[in-house]
């Protein structure tokens, strides 16, 4: 009994998927049988029944005969409309042979068979970056006008402007704001964002910024490991600022005498990078052990043991 009863449930269930994925083709009747063609017609053959059908059953041809053929008419161009393209012909074709089959399965082969054709990968792709690329111009547009008004509000900032309108006092201080603000960089993630660094701009160079990498790669395996030649000062830089981990707005931002100082170093020869880090890391100790041994240290202490 339960068994029985199992499957009269499941026969409704799919019957009720049948009828709604149904309704998107041509309902509980078969598009085939309303133009009159076997499921193995040709598209020639459809557009001839489809023109015979159409001719015989229009409203406008009828109407003086008093025959309502509205509804007929409907029926032959939604069944025409499901078999003149292809894709969606399969769809069909694919419902009537696995009509079992779950309602989304049915439903996602119709919708991929009429619109997935009109839509252009490569238009999606384009907008797609488009799109991204100018929500990225106002997410880091916003982000350096931020950083501007924070340095406007420093007192630094303010004295400079006060010391330079006393200096120049037929100047208006928003002229000298202006002109300080010009001169200020703004470094790292809140930097004037260029046009390089456009999300976009940088899919079109990606070619070109392959090409480079490449270039540079095989020059560098070719001049220094197999001619063995003394590195230049541009890769001296590269080399020094991928062994401390600095970055480039942060190399940028050195003064030309503490970048001259670490190329001396010539952190590249292992032995030099050891004794560097070495003493990097006895600076470290030495300036840790001055700080907690200070008053400010020592309140520090207490304020980490929970004391006052």
């Amino acid at each position: 009994m339960k068994i029985l009863f199992l499957v009269i449930i499941s026969a409704v269930q799919i019957q009720l998927v049948i009828s709604g994925v149904a309704n998107i083709y041509c309902g509980d009747k078969n598009c085939y049988d309303i133009l009159g063609i076997s499921s193995s017609a040709t598209p020639e053959e459809v557009r001839a029944a489809f023109r015979k059908l159409s001719k015989e059953f229009h409203p406008d041809r009828n109407l003086h005969k008093g025959i309502d053929t509205h509804a007929q008419y409907q029926l032959i161009t939604k069944a025409y409309e499901v078999l003149k393209d292809e894709n969606v012909r399969q769809s069909y074709d694919s419902f009537l042979a696995n009509p079992s089959k779950g309602e989304y399965y049915h439903y996602y082969n119709y919708y991929k068979a009429v619109y997935a054709p009109q839509t252009n990968p490569f238009v999606v792709i384009i907008c797609t970056l488009l799109f991204l690329s100018f929500f990225q111009y106002l997410a880091r547009n916003n982000a350096y006008e931020t950083a501007i008004r924070s340095v406007q509000r420093t007192d630094k900032f303010k004295q400079d402007v006060n010391n330079l309108h006393r200096e120049q006092p037929e100047r208006n201080k928003e002229e000298i704001k202006q002109e300080l603000l010009q001169k200020i960089v703004i470094q790292g993630g809140q930097s004037k964002i260029k046009i390089q660094e456009i999300l976009i701009i940088r899919v079109i160079l990606l070619p070109y910024s392959v090409c480079k990498y490449l270039y540079k790669k095989i020059r560098w395996v070719v001049r220094y490991s197999i001619l063995k030649k003394e590195y230049t000062k541009e890769d001296q830089e590269i080399l020094t600022m991928q062994l401390l981990n600095i970055k480039d707005y942060r190399w940028e931002g050195l003064n030309e005498e503490a970048k001259e100082e670490l190329l001396k170093k010539k952190l590249w020869i292992k032995e030099n990078y050891a004794q560097y880090m070495k003493e990097q890391t006895e600076a470290y100790e030495k300036r840790k052990e001055e700080f907690l041994n200070s008053n400010k240290g020592k309140k520090y202490l207490r304020y980490m043991k929970g004391g006052k």
